[in-house]
């Protein structure tokens, strides 16, 4: 199921292709009653997005039927001297990629596909921190639809705890890729988020699933005001040096409401890196995103690698 689109008399609404309800506002035009065009739908959905964000530091908002990946789009864009806040949405990749150049692929329509342009004046080692709060602004604005069990796994999904055996289901997967040009820092952040669907990979789950879904549209605004005032938080904590890491009661907001929001601190977990496997209990998450584990052994630090909370028997 997706977004089907027409126009009537002097109006056109957005309404669902299965029920035919309408699940968005209409907006006033002049035309009589027919369908219309993906790509016009898609200017308009653009178009509302940038007027919806016009007080935030994002936009303008581009929307585009497929692309390869919209993180590498961005980061194309960033060589070329595209302006900080540009947006791409797209209905459809057929290169996403995930963390550890993982594939992400969805049906058209199914999941919000979009990736932020951003310039910031962070240390290198604390990029990190721009994946934790667009993960925080993306759970504060599913739980703000009524998705109240939406929380965080470490290092970069959203999940839904349920009674699987891991406990959760994936619902998003967050990508923060970085480049230099002339000795100035681009970042791209990008969220895949599944809205609806049926066919899906093993362990992953949709927003309406859980309930009735918001639009791609009300969505991507909601998650990018959030992320707009954490961005903030993370600029600012960085000028004033307080980048102390959660559990020191001096860490900056947009940590402290990972802390809140993430599944897997306070759990034992199981750490498969590159190298090596081992258990432990997650304690802490660093500055820099990396994940501390208490183990048998004593403390490790974990930069990169899979996370997966161990349910007791």
């Amino acid at each position: 199921m997706g977004e089907r689109n027409y126009v009537g008399a002097r109006q056109i609404r957005v309404v669902h292709a299965g029920t035919g309800r309408q699940v968005a506002p209409w907006w006033q035009i002049t035309w009589g009653v027919m369908p219309v065009p993906e790509e016009s739908a898609r200017q308009i959905w653009a178009k509302q997005a940038t007027q919806a964000l016009a007080a935030t530091a994002f936009g303008p908002v581009e929307w585009v039927g497929e692309t390869g990946s919209t993180n590498a789009d961005l980061l194309r864009r960033s060589a070329t001297g595209a302006a900080a806040g540009l947006v791409r949405v797209t209905d459809y990749q057929n290169a996403g990629r995930g963390r550890q150049d993982r594939t992400w692929e969805t049906a058209p329509g199914d999941a919000l596909l979009v990736s932020v342009l951003l310039r910031p004046s962070l240390a290198a080692d604390l990029l990190g921190s721009l994946t934790a709060a667009f993960g925080v602004a993306a759970v504060e604005a599913c739980r703000s639809m009524g998705f109240a069990k939406v929380g965080l796994k470490w290092p970069n999904d959203l999940v839904v705890l349920d009674d699987s055996s891991r406990g959760y289901a994936k619902l998003a997967g967050i990508l923060a890729q970085s480049t230099i040009h002339g000795g100035d820092i681009a970042v791209v952040v990008g969220m895949g988020l599944n809205v609806r669907g049926t066919e899906l990979a093993d362990g992953a789950t949709t927003l309406d699933r859980l309930g009735n879904p918001p639009t791609r549209l009300d969505l991507l605004v909601a998650v990018l005001e959030r992320f707009d005032a954490l961005y903030q938080s993370v600029e600012h904590a960085q000028k004033l040096g307080q980048h102390a890491p959660p559990g020191t009661g001096q860490e900056p907001d947009h940590w402290m409401r990972y802390r809140q929001y993430s599944v897997t601190l306070g759990t034992n977990v199981k750490v498969v890196t590159n190298t090596e496997t081992f258990e432990g209990a997650a304690t802490n998450v660093l500055a820099n995103g990396a994940l501390e584990v208490l183990t048998a052994a004593g403390l490790r630090t974990v930069v990169a690698g899979d996370v997966t909370s161990l349910r007791p028997a």
